[in-house]
């Protein structure tokens, strides 16, 4: 997972993100990988904003 390359949420990351009172809410729309650094990644939500999680919630559909 290299910044530029285009992911989806996982499976599991559904599960965690469904509660409601979840800061982020669960998307099918692809994002984008802002930074990535060890098991961390950064992407660019729909509403533009920035969120940092984990590599493993995240599955890459389209390499830079």
């Amino acid at each position: 997972m290299k910044t530029g390359d285009l992911v989806k949420m996982t499976y599991i990351s559904f599960w965690q993100k469904k509660h409601p009172r979840a800061s982020v809410t669960y998307t099918e729309v692809p994002l984008l990988v802002y930074e990535s650094a060890h098991n961390a990644v950064k992407v660019i939500l729909p509403d533009g904003t920035i969120k940092t999680d984990l590599k493993e919630y995240y599955e890459v559909i389209s390499k830079a």
